[in-house]
């Protein structure tokens, strides 16, 4: 192997001799590595698409150089197959999946990360490129900082960019504050390393600026999760850093973390003060302080006199330091607030949702539910009334979606990942340079998959892409290894013409695939605003040609149903209404919606049994309930209208049994479950006003007086139900007798409702 020094020399050398055409698919791809997290860190399947397309274009390119050099076979390492298998588990899953177009979602982008993964591999192929992809993501995360201090100073408006509570949290770009901490734990650990590599020492300053602002804004997320990750591995990247660097990194690390602690808190409080120009003077306090203090380092440290830190003496650093942070954090109060988190209940909370999706991985255990599984079906298996439409887990929420054999693979890829890491680690220890580089890479990588285990941090693809990128420098060091197994691959026959053929191939279809998905929401979103306009006809137009680009998307079929509804064409809303549930069997609102259309092709019987079908998937959540007696009470006044009395009354007594439903799945639910759902302040399973006022309206069909306005009286003590039970209080009073309360009554509503006079006397003939 060759000596440190030599290293550079040669890598300088390689890239001279790069062609044009290997500069601009690394500068695309870099550009794509950087911009990706300023786009809701690629959360939205909309930017993915958009995402994709561009990847394609990486990859398509990646493939030609990798022809004309011959330099890789299309699988040159056991992780671009392993990597592959994600798209294809998901594509597999697609076929069983709860929603067919969430699905779909998922295989775009795990074949997103496919895509960057196999081309960094091969566009990364030096130290130096290594180091060129650090300063990319280092500048992306300044800015991605910068943009959340602005943030949160008022200056610019990012929806969740900066929350108020707990104190303030930024979350920037990101929209979520623990993926912003992983990402920038991430990159704080490679602004250490890039720091440690410049030769000038302006900008060592620099890039120790740019650290302390990285971390004045990790503690200003808020995130307890984060800054356990971020201590867990700048200790790892102590120990796996050479002896000759460890004093220098340790010294920085402990003085930027704690610049940076005071500097958050400083500002945060400032913030919540609404002072953002005194804000703004403690981040300038703090620029000076670290100013001095890398200068002071600087002068303490020379370079030419290296102080070796063995492990022993840094077991006692580390000792010291970890007494010294605790007592920090202890004063701070942040020990209290992980304790609050790891708490009866809020332990209950999380590991009850875990549960709930271990029930949902033995329900199907080799399918999986796929993509967008958890938020589609998790009503089903949920113990009590939460709404989380992610698992906060990453391997939880890919055991869910792809079953068995996608948790395996996913095992598998880590499994090797570390394998590699090791070897690379015991192969460059006796390479300073390459030590340093090879631990920055393992602590990056996993910081973000530690923390990700217990969160979704991965759901947000910048992260996963940036992560995955980490992955493929670790892979492209190997080529440095005497010892790389994977040279085996790629002897014989390396990239020929006809693999070549295969990627153009694969990249045309990838391409054209994008766009159709991109092509469908565009046409989804021109027929709501031709809606908007009145122009029906047009919107019909668009929304045909929207399911054609996409014909797995339920949406699409509803808003076809409604729009057929409107035009008085039954057969053709029926139809698109029923296919909109075959795509989303999960889906409650597609079976109420479709229970609607029941409704107006006067199928009452089809309507009341689709819309039980609603409540099944969702027993615990109240809304559901509330929309049932809705189109159950719909259903009965029609069948009066129809002069079927006994199927109106049968209708009527299913609305009375709702309470009896309710708590029967009440009766099912553990206590603890039911003391959790009280804690957390979701909305409760109970008998609300819109279904009391249907209750009341259910009596009235049966002549019962007495109950009837006990019922809806007290419906209509709610606002949000006044409205609707005027017409009812009115009838009710008339049966009574007292005809002049009930004019009084009408006459109160006339203003908002024109018709009701004639909606009364209507009833008045029914009932």
């Amino acid at each position: 192997m060759e000596n440190a020094k030599a290293l550079p020399l040669r890598d300088r050398i390689n890239l001279e001799t790069e062609s044009f055409f290997q500069q601009i698919a690394f500068g695309g791809f870099c550009f794509l590595l950087f911009i990706s997290p300023f786009f809701s860190g690629l959360f939205f399947p909309e930017d993915q698409r958009i995402a994709l397309l561009y990847a394609t274009i990486i990859f398509l390119f990646t493939s030609i150089i990798s022809f004309q050099l011959k330099t890789h076979r299309f699988f040159s390492h056991q992780l671009d197959y392993l990597i592959l298998g994600l798209p294809i588990v998901y594509l597999i899953a697609t076929f069983t999946a709860a929603n067919y177009a969430l699905s779909i979602d998922e295989v775009v982008e795990n074949l997103l990360y496919f895509l960057m993964f196999w081309s960094a591999v091969r566009l990364i192929r030096t130290p130096i490129h290594i180091q060129k992809i650090f300063t990319v993501l280092f500048f992306a995360a300044i800015f991605v900082s910068l943009v959340g201090l602005f943030t949160a100073s008022g200056w610019l408006d990012i929806k969740s960019g900066f929350i108020t509570s707990d104190g303030g949290t930024i979350a920037s770009t990101f929209q979520y504050k623990n993926t912003l901490a992983s990402f920038l734990t991430a990159i704080i650990l490679i602004g250490f390393y890039l720091r440690q590599i410049q030769e000038k020492q302006v900008n060592q300053i620099l890039v120790t600026l740019g650290n302390f602002i990285l971390l004045l804004v990790l503690f200003s997320t808020q995130s307890h999760g984060g800054y356990m990750v971020y201590a867990i591995f700048i200790a790892l990247l102590w120990f796996l850093s050479p002896a000759e660097k460890r004093l220098d990194l340790i010294i920085i690390s402990l003085l930027l973390s704690l610049i940076g602690l005071v500097g958050s808190k400083l500002f945060l409080a400032n913030i919540a003060a609404q002072n953002s120009f005194k804000a703004w003077l403690y981040i300038g306090l703090g620029v000076i302080v670290v100013t001095f203090a890398q200068w002071a380092v600087m002068k303490c440290i020379k370079r030419d006199k290296q102080i070796l830190v063995s492990l022993k003496h840094l077991l006692i650093l580390a000792l010291i330091a970890g007494v010294a942070i605790s007592i920090v954090m202890s004063y701070m109060g942040v020990f209290r607030l992980l304790l609050e988190k790891l708490h009866m209940l809020g332990a209950m909370e999380r590991l009850t949702m875990y549960e709930d999706g271990l029930r949902m991985i033995k329900e199907r255990p080799f399918t999986g539910w796929g993509g967008g599984g958890w938020p589609e079906a998790y009503s089903v298996f949920q113990s009590y009334g939460y709404t989380v439409r992610q698992t906060h887990s990453y391997f939880l929420q890919l055991a869910i979606e792809t079953g068995l054999l996608g948790l395996t693979l996913v095992i598998s890829i880590w499994g090797l990942f570390l394998v590699k890491a090791y070897k690379a680690y015991r192969t460059f220890r006796k390479n300073a340079e390459l030590q340093a580089l090879t631990a920055t890479l393992i602590g990056s990588v996993l910081a973000i998959i530690s923390h990700a285990v217990f969160d979704f941090d991965l759901s947000l693809a910048a992260l996963t892409m940036t992560m995955l990128t980490l992955m493929a420098c670790l892979v492209s060091l190997d080529r440095y290894s005497d010892a790389g197994e994977d040279n085996k691959l790629n002897t014989g026959n390396i990239y020929s013409g006809s693999t070549l053929a295969v990627s153009i191939i694969a990249s045309l279809v990838i391409f054209a695939g994008g766009l159709m998905l991109i092509s469908s929401e565009n046409l989804t979103s021109a027929a709501v605003e031709a809606i908007n306009t009145g122009d029906g006809k047009e919107a019909i137009r668009l929304t045909k040609s929207a399911i054609t680009m996409n014909p797995l998307r339920s949406e699409n079929y509803g808003l076809a149903a409604q729009l057929y509804a409107g035009y008085q064409n039954k057969e053709e809303s029926v139809k698109n209404a029923e296919l909109a549930v075959s795509m989303a069997k999960y889906n409650p609102d597609r079976y109420l919606e479709l229970a609607n259309i029941y409704l107006y092709t006067k199928q009452s019987t089809k309507a009341v049994a689709v819309a039980q079908k609603a409540i099944e998937l969702t027993p615990l959540k109240l809304p559901y309930y509330e929309r049932y007696s809705d189109i159950v009470i719909s259903a009965s006044i029609n069948d009066l209208r129809t002069g079927n009395r006994n199927e109106a009354l049968h209708y009527s007594n299913e609305i009375l049994s709702i309470p009896s439903i309710i708590d029967e799945t009440l009766s099912k639910l553990d206590s603890d479950k039911k003391k959790l759902w009280m804690s957390i302040g979701a909305q409760p399973l109970v008998i609300s006003d819109k279904i009391r006022l249907n209750m009341g309206i259910a009596y009235l069909i049966h002549g019962n007086l007495d109950q009837a306005i006990v019922m809806i009286d007290q419906a209509a003590k709610n606002q949000e139900v006044q409205k609707t039970a005027v017409l009812w209080q009115a009838l009710v009073a008339q049966k009574q007798g007292d005809v002049e309360k009930a004019e009084a009554l009408l006459n109160s509503e006339q203003k908002n409702n024109s018709n009701i006079k004639k909606q009364f006397e209507e009833m008045a003939k029914l009932i």
